[in-house]
């Protein structure tokens, strides 16, 4: 059992259930349970009242921001009218794989990453962003968990894994630092440039000990037009990629896509206590502030 404690001192039980996951969350949790969350940049835009309002300011602060680390992390100015455009993001992202890894560490190299995903998505319609963000809440320590992940040794386990969302439960979700081959095919790469598919496409690989509560049901819809659609793109690659990450058997739930925050499979871990108190003392600005055993 985990024990969520919000900015108001209430405190929430999860329920961790039997299986692999638990011993990881367990052990990764004796030594996150003292340090505070950090700002929970993943989950912000969680639109209470007046919701088109903060839709604008947080777009405008997200603007504010990744201009300000562009120049800042490689002088590189970002062309804010530009950030409407997934051409633009793409180019941008490039800029991020080729000076990240060749500079000292720098915790706003993850930022800049972050911002780009999140014009990703403040660039859909209305109503598929609040859709997506109000569906769910993360608990993430970011680089703050020391490299305490769950290596997937055991490519069977993606036989548990989910697509969709149940209300009340927490989930381990996709957390690799690149993306699943559908949503480098969202994104309109132009998959001729097999080297920079190879590096950004991935597998499951590992998991993060990121707690992600479902606050809605979530049915994901496929669309059988987009997916064969899909699969024909996926199809001259799927040889080489599996090639590349030494897998034999493709999983549907870890190549799969909705959108950048709906993305790879995910693991039911256990349920929360008090589910629907928790989830108005979110809506009221009462967020989790720690996790202990």
């Amino acid at each position: 059992m985990l024990k969520i404690i919000l900015s108001d001192g209430s405190q929430f039980e999860l329920t961790l259930n039997q299986g692999p996951f638990r011993n990881f969350l367990l052990r990764a949790y004796k030594h996150l349970q003292h340090i505070d969350i950090p700002k929970n940049t993943k989950s912000e835009l969680f639109f209470t009242k007046n919701q088109q309002d903060q839709f604008k300011q947080v777009r405008q602060d997200s603007v504010t921001e990744i201009v300000k680390l562009g120049k800042e992390l490689f002088d590189l100015h970002v062309n804010e009218d530009q950030l409407i455009n997934q051409t633009y993001l793409n180019n941008l992202h490039y800029y991020y794989e080729d000076n990240y890894s060749k500079t000292s560490y720098n915790r706003n190299w993850l930022v800049f990453h972050d911002l780009i995903h999140k014009f990703e998505l403040l660039n859909k319609p209305y109503r598929e962003i609040i859709n997506s963000f109000l569906c769910y809440y993360l608990i993430d320590y970011e680089d703050l968990d020391g490299k305490l992940h769950y290596t997937v040794n055991n490519r069977t386990i993606l036989e548990q894994s989910v697509i969709n969302f149940e209300k009340g439960y927490c989930y381990l979700i996709w957390q690799e630092l690149g993306k699943t081959p559908m949503q480098y095919w969202r994104d309109g790469y132009d998959y001729i440039d097999v080297d920079h598919f190879l590096n950004i496409a991935k597998p499951l690989t590992y998991l993060k000990p990121v707690l992600c509560f479902s606050l809605n049901d979530f049915k994901y819809k496929i669309n059988q037009t987009e997916l064969d659609q899909f699969n024909k793109w996926f199809e001259p690659l799927k040889t080489i990629w599996m090639k590349r990450y030494n897998i034999d058997k493709i999983y549907f739930n870890e190549i799969q896509s909705l959108n950048h925050y709906h993305q790879g499979p995910k693991f039911k871990i256990g349920i929360l206590d008090n589910f629907e108190i928790f989830n108005q003392k979110l809506k009221d600005g009462i967020v989790p502030i720690k996790v202990t055993l």
